[in-house]
């Protein structure tokens, strides 16, 4: 599945000739529980994941990432979602995986410098849980598109089952 927002009045001729910025983002449930970021410093929330390294691809970003984040060990990513998102001044692509980890006690994060910085924490919440946190009003717009973003991606990766 697909998903393309358009901010600001743009339209596809607008943003036709842009490369975009990758990203990739993990959904990991377990037991009702879904795994979730909180950068305290912007008291922002995320899914696990970023950034797709030049010649990289999306699927060994997002155990790349799920392991630097939250220590937990990948076993399986399955692709839910891509969200393509074009403001004024970029583009993004967003690759959702729902990825399965391997059980027991993470191993210590590889967080880098601004993450530390930034005071980002995972831990497993409700469903329920994330899909408040996300849902909530903020009065940082970049962090209410994220939040949007992010919520977007985790509704569309959660089984029905």
């Amino acid at each position: 599945m697909e998903l393309v927002v358009y901010a600001d009045n743009l339209e596809p001729q607008d943003v036709a000739d842009r490369k975009p910025h990758r990203g990739a983002r993990a959904v990991i449930e377990r037991e009702g529980e879904g795994c979730l970021l909180h950068l305290s410093k912007l008291d922002r929330y995320t899914l696990p994941g970023g950034g797709i390294k030049r010649d990289e691809e999306p699927l060994d970003a997002v155990f790349r990432e799920v392991r630097e984040e939250t220590g937990l060990i990948p076993t399986e990513a399955v692709p839910t979602v891509l969200i393509r998102e074009h403001f004024p001044d970029s583009s993004w692509e967003h690759h959702f995986f729902k990825v399965r980890v391997e059980p027991g006690t993470p191993n210590p994060q590889e967080l880098t410098a601004e993450e530390r910085a930034l005071g980002l924490e995972a831990a497993f919440v409700p469903l329920d849980t994330a899909l408040a946190k996300l849902s909530r009003e903020v009065d940082d717009p970049i962090t209410a598109q994220i939040h949007k973003r992010e919520l977007m991606g985790l509704m569309h990766s959660l089984d029905d089952s």
